[in-house]
């Protein structure tokens, strides 16, 4: 008799979707109980202090979410020159698809922990960092 491996997912479907297909060959029996949702906050374009915003050195994204939440600053963070970096490749591809441009620092292992370790030896010391 074989035994079935049974996996619960909490994340949002969206979420699990490449793990969901990675898992697919395997005899895994997936299933799949969001316990997090996510949704904008609400805010008025007026609240953005765009001025605030863009006086950081860089803005590190850690969700593809926090790129779409900030798409309406993404002339300035490329006026000021602000970096761009991002925790994985899909946060990549929201950088790419959202803002318009590449991101300048991805993390290979898809951490934060990485991610701020790849900033903090690029920037110089006492530079500003925007978690978003």
């Amino acid at each position: 008799m074989q035994t079935v491996v049974r996996l619960i997912l909490t994340r949002s479907p969206d979420d699990n979707r490449q793990l969901v297909s990675l898992l697919a060959d395997r005899t895994v029996e997936v299933l799949e109980y969001p316990c997090v949702d996510f949704a904008p906050m609400p805010f008025a374009e007026r609240e953005l202090d765009r001025r605030r915003l863009v006086s950081f050195a860089a803005v590190a994204f850690t969700s593809h979410r926090g790129v779409a939440a900030v798409a309406s600053a993404a002339q300035e963070f490329s006026r000021a020159g602000t970096l761009l970096a991002a925790v994985g490749k899909r946060t990549s591809a929201a950088v790419e698809r959202v803002l318009g441009r590449c991101a300048d620092f991805v993390s290979a292992e898809g951490t934060g922990s990485d991610l701020g370790e790849m900033l903090s030896a690029a920037l110089p010391a006492g530079s500003r960092v925007l978690h978003i």
